[in-house]
């Protein structure tokens, strides 16, 4: 292996500093976003990040297992540097337009030099997983880099930094990958591309759950629904949970509509849960991990479908909802006016039902 990308250790006064240096192709924004934001930080950073993106802000680190600790937003200067603490240690990431790409610079202060080795290798592994998911690549899998790697830094930077090694449950982030080979056993499953992202959204009616998944990957970035959801939910005003204080059940067709919103079709089938069937829109907040239900469009006869079902968000904002099982079409208004409602012939079903320009003579 070369020297190129590796780390570099030196003492600062009574504490010890990694550093890296890399040069992405791509541009300062686009990087920011990826060393800031919530989607993109879960692909490649090794806990996820809950707080508020501003100096002085409260932040907690929390693993795939649910554990974590405690850290302080020290600057956030928006596209050109974030430092903060992360438990003990002092992280800061600085990039520098270079020419169409940046200069991204990593260093992390520490206390124990023993840890430097372990340390180094880990990040080594990070920054590769960011520039892939910055090319749109496939990376290896969580694990791989750091044990090619971890030799030739405990090499590099002695035995005194290599005393201390990986922590137990070192590869729980690893966990929290959902191969897509697993997706193929696991039973009414529905995969939807989230487009210009890079990540499936992955819905399990039988679970109760979707999954925005990274495709690269399998790095589950959020869930929603399920016990093991990443967000808490609410109503927004005028709104209804089911009687199970949640925002679907045996839900169908998870959609991306743009803003941190999404829509599903909620079957509310089995019932005793809510007693009809609906269209939701729901939108999450990814800082706080809160799943807001701001729009319902219910069955308008009140119906429940027992399966399949959609909801399609139409060029003007309406919404287009096939109804599953039962044998209706409808058409509502972004304010939720009923602009259409169509019943079709005894024993029809769609499992998907949309509505497409219509130009006559053509």
């Amino acid at each position: 292996m070369d020297d190129t990308g590796l780390g570099t250790l030196a003492r600062q006064g009574d504490r010890w500093t990694l550093s890296f240096t890399r040069r992405l192709a791509h541009p300062r924004e686009k990087v920011w976003r990826a060393v800031t934001e919530p989607e993109h930080l879960a692909v490649w950073y090794p806990q996820e990040i809950v707080g508020e993106r501003k100096a002085g802000a409260p932040l907690r680190f929390v693993s795939a297992a649910g554990d974590g600790f405690d850290g302080k937003m020290l600057v956030f200067d928006p596209p050109s540097v974030m430092e903060f603490t992360w438990g003990t240690d002092l992280l800061r990431i600085e990039l520098e337009a270079d020419g169409a790409g940046t200069l991204l610079t990593l260093t992390d202060t520490f206390d124990d030099v023993g840890k430097a080795a372990r340390d180094a290798a880990g990040w080594h592994e990070c920054l590769d997983l960011l520039a892939s998911d910055l090319d749109g690549t496939s990376p290896p899998a969580w694990g791989q880099t750091w044990r090619q790697v971890h030799p030739v830094y405990v090499t590099r930077l002695g035995p005194d930094a290599a005393t201390i090694g990986p922590p137990p449950g070192w590869e729980d982030h690893a966990a929290r990958r959902l191969p897509l080979a697993v997706v193929d056993h696991m039973p009414n499953v529905l995969l939807v591309s989230v487009p210009g992202t890079g990540h499936l959204l992955i819905d399990a009616r039988n679970t109760w759950t979707t999954y925005k998944v990274n495709i690269h990957t399998g790095q589950i970035i959020w869930e929603l629904g399920g016990k093991q959801s990443s967000f808490t939910v609410k109503a927004a005003p005028g709104q209804v949970l089911d009687h199970d204080g949640e925002i679907f059940a045996w839900q169908h067709d998870p959609e991306a509509i743009g803003g941190g919103e999404y829509t599903f079709f909620d079957d509310e089938s089995g019932g005793g849960l809510l007693g009809y069937s609906r269209a939701v829109t729901v939108r999450l907040d990814l800082q706080t991990r809160v799943a807001t239900l701001i729009k319902s469009d219910n069955q308008p006869e009140g119906l429940i479908a027992g399966v399949m079902g959609n909801a399609q968000t139409t060029r003007n904002g309406d919404l287009f909802v096939g109804w599953g099982a039962l044998p209706y079409i409808s058409e509502f208004s972004p304010s939720g006016k009923l602009l259409f409602n169509a019943e079709l012939p005894a024993g029809i079903a769609t499992y998907r039902a949309y509505r497409l320009p219509w130009t006559p003579g053509v």
